[in-house]
């Protein structure tokens, strides 16, 4: 589908031909890539195909045994970040330490939460800022604990409200935490609470106990003007200053920002000179040796060598953020469902759990329902990006660009790991939208 041009280090080329809906990526005679470089041998294997919302002709619903359980307790929040996607849908909110509508979650939670005790289920806590609700998640997680023993808690938080109570009582519910925040590029989202004495305190207490566990990370999303990941990281280390020999939290990005208003567009690579930059820089930077063992360039590239190593055809591939499969729920304290808890527009609601039959995933696309993402070489690593912008609206333009430039530079890297060549061209019949045949990295 799409014929890869490479160069090895002595200028020499190298062709190969990439089907992303086949997971099959061969030379020129149609023999396999060898995965031996990676440690890899190819292991075939059947996948299940996975079912493709539409919001016109396929309005999927929810499945009672869940596995992801994702609660928005709110949206106060005491940071203005400059992207953020639930800006236009936050009011006061006077309910923060009132934990009545806990108590009646919880007590109604069995009713439409079926999985049982000892089966594998994840709860996140979000909000605007969760840690603004420390009552009602305190109340919240105490009783899930007691309700499903095993389960895995989840947590956001832009680290600003953390101190040493809080982080050991995370720590004695089981909590992993990811600590929202841009490296360098900080401004955007407000104080740097790495500069502030007593959460720079809180934030150290938080890595030098769950970073061992691995259970604590720095999630940054990058812009034009912050996307180095090497810059990003060696940022983190200096401001922790952790002793010798300390193990560091992990580092990951959920890529460059997505356009849900005009500030985030202002944000995003203007040309394609700042595209080609922008890829390049991220390139460079994860292509390191002390970069790619990172927890967000080797998950990346775990992740995509997995489809070649089984051969994970495209019919099996869901959306990135999971918010399409049957387990998988969000909701906010009153039961009803949304979409994605990082919106919460009141144009989200699918639902409640109450009546839950009656949920039905509106406003949602899969990918297979967008041209541009079936002819996207990048299809296996991006995962069609969100499923809440109507094909051919600004917005979505916008984000499938910024998507692109972020993982066709961890093409890129899975390439050269795997021939020792650097890509340098793609040519396909078509590349994403009409009328592109060919691009140059």
């Amino acid at each position: 589908m799409f014929k890869l041009f490479l160069e090895r280090a002595d200028g020499s080329p190298l062709t190969v031909n990439w089907n992303p809906h086949t997971a099959q990526l061969t030379h020129a005679d149609g023999q396999a890539v060898d995965l031996a470089p990676i440690g890899m041998v190819h292991e075939p294997r059947p996948h299940s195909a996975v079912a493709r919302v539409h919001p016109e002709h396929n309005q999927l619903g929810k499945d009672r045994r869940l596995h992801m359980v994702r609660i928005l307790f709110g949206l106060a929040c005491n940071f203005s970040c400059g992207y953020c996607s639930q800006a236009i849908s936050r009011h006061a909110d006077d309910s923060i330490a009132d934990t009545t509508d806990v108590d009646e979650f919880v007590r109604r939670l069995p009713e439409w939460c079926r999985t049982p005790p000892g089966e594998e289920i994840r709860f996140e806590f979000w909000g605007g800022e969760p840690l603004v609700y420390w009552k009602k998640i305190k109340r919240m997680a105490e009783a899930i604990r007691a309700m499903w023993p095993n389960a895995q808690f989840w947590m956001p938080t832009n680290g600003s409200l953390l101190d040493r109570n809080k982080v050991e009582w995370l720590m004695k519910l089981g909590f992993s935490l990811s600590i929202s925040h841009d490296g360098p590029g900080q401004s955007v989202r407000g104080p740097d609470p790495l500069d502030d004495p007593m959460a720079l305190a809180g934030i150290r207490h938080a890595v030098e106990h769950l970073a061992p566990m691995g259970r604590i990370a720095f999630n940054s999303v990058l812009t034009l003007a912050n996307h180095d990941p090497v810059a990003i990281r060696d940022f983190f280390l200096a401001k922790l200053n952790l002793p010798p020999g300390a193990v560091t939290p992990q580092f990951v990005t959920e890529g460059m920002v997505m356009v849900h208003q005009a500030h985030d567009a202002l944000m995003s690579p203007q040309t394609e000179e700042d595209h080609r930059r922008v890829r390049q820089t991220i390139f460079d930077g994860i292509a390191r040796p002390d970069m790619i063992p990172v927890a967000h360039v080797s998950y990346k590239l775990s992740g995509f060598f997995d489809v070649l190593r089984t051969a994970r055809t495209s019919d099996a591939l869901g959306q990135r953020c999971g918010m399409d499969r049957l387990d998988t729920i969000a909701l906010r304290l009153n039961g009803d469902v949304i979409l994605c808890p990082n919106g919460a527009a009141p144009t989200q609601k699918l639902g409640s759990v109450h009546d839950f039959d009656a949920i039905l995933l509106r406003h949602s696309t899969h990918w297979s329902h967008r041209e541009e993402c079936r002819h996207c070489p990048v299809l296996p690593l991006c995962g069609g990006g969100c499923m809440m912008f109507g094909e051919g609206s600004n917005s979505h333009r916008a984000t499938c660009d910024n998507s692109f430039t972020f993982e066709i530079a961890y093409l890129a890297l899975a390439l050269y790991l795997l021939t020792n060549a650097r890509l340098v061209r793609i040519e396909g019949q078509r590349i994403r939208f009409p009328g592109v045949t060919a691009f140059d990295f």
